[in-house]
């Protein structure tokens, strides 16, 4: 490791980021089987819908079922996966289930080999639309006007709920969006620790021991500069680079070095600077992000250092020396 706190210090922040993504996404693993437990023991303690419509508790946030007999008939759809049915149970009384594809073929499936069908999920306060369309296929699909549903009637049975097979009750609603949100951390902690520490461990891997001393030596020279929001050591020999990764380039293998800015939908996410070598490899060095200021200002006081030890390096980006240099050798 070179010895200088400040390149120390970045190692370490790196190595941190790694562990606690890897911590994030232990955390995250026990959150999905909570999630699972909390959600078995909801099925296990569901209560019959029927008695929710009865006891009028159908805003509770309790788990209910309802066991199925005869098949579903699709009235609507939520999305590309989800679809709105009718369902039956054995006293011939009416539900309206929300279940995906797959969930109806499979109680479908178990209709037909066991004539029942125990289906668990939450109570779902249906959309206007949802409950026009409930209507207008039941009475549609009648052949007198008897049979048909008044509105007064539809309102009435049916209490502007569903059954929503697969939801969840608000505990296990909970551990899932806790989950998410450590999955996302963990995520993005994971990628940029390890792409860090493998960029740290290669730009140190190609430097023998009398390398690592003198770039030592150089970094406490009183001659360097330290420029904090670029993270960029300019040595009397070198260009130190500390942050997202490690680099030490000599000025006298430098060519060409331009700026560069990343956008996304036309917004500058990330500036650095593109150094090109005479053995023809890029660096990207002095990555800084969307919150840092003045940042033409920072990339020209890295020129200027680069010039002050090198007048032969090639600033700026054009098609011609992108022709000269800009190539794999």
């Amino acid at each position: 490791m070179i010895e200088n706190a400040i390149v120390q210090k970045k190692y370490r922040a790196n190595l941190i980021c790694l562990i606690v993504g890897v911590l994030l996404a232990v955390i995250t693993v026990i959150l999905g089987i909570a999630k699972v437990n909390v959600s078995k023991k909801d099925a296990e303690a569901s209560t019959p819908f029927a008695d929710a419509y009865n006891n009028e508790t159908l805003d509770a946030d309790d788990m209910v079922y309802v066991d199925l007999t005869g098949e579903l008939y699709e009235f609507g759809y939520y999305d590309n996966t989800e679809r709105y049915y009718f369902g039956f149970d054995e006293y011939d009384d009416m539900y309206i289930i929300r279940c995906s594809q797959d969930k109806e073929e499979a109680i479908a499936k178990e209709i037909n080999e066991k004539g029942t069908a125990h289906v668990v999920g939450t109570v779902l306060k249906l959309k206007e639309e949802v409950l026009e369309s409930a209507l207008e296929y039941f009475n549609d699909a009648q052949s007198s006007e008897e049979n048909k549903m008044t509105q007064e009637f539809f309102d009435e049975y049916f209490k502007g709920v569903g059954l929503f097979v697969g939801g969840s009750t608000g505990s296990a609603t909970g551990i899932v969006v806790l989950a998410v949100f450590t999955g996302l951390c963990a995520f993005i902690a994971l990628i940029s620790g390890v792409l860090a520490v493998a960029k740290f461990k290669k730009g140190l891997k190609g430097l023998t021991d009398v390398d690592k001393d003198r770039i030592s030596n150089e970094l406490a020279n009183p001659a360097t500069e330290y420029i904090k929001k670029c993270n960029i050591f300019l040595t009397p020999n070198y260009l130190v680079y500390a942050d997202s990764g490690f680099e030490a380039i000599p000025y006298e293998q430098m060519n060409w070095a331009y700026q560069f800015t990343q956008r996304y939908n036309f917004v500058p996410i990330l500036t650095n600077i593109h150094i090109w070598l005479k053995d023809g490899k890029e660096k990207q060095v002095g990555n800084m992000s969307l919150n840092v200021v003045k940042k033409d200002d920072i990339i020209k006081q890295v020129f200027e250092g680069i010039y002050r030890h090198n007048p032969n390096v090639q600033f700026g980006y054009t098609e011609e020396l992108k022709q000269q240099f800009g190539k794999k050798k």
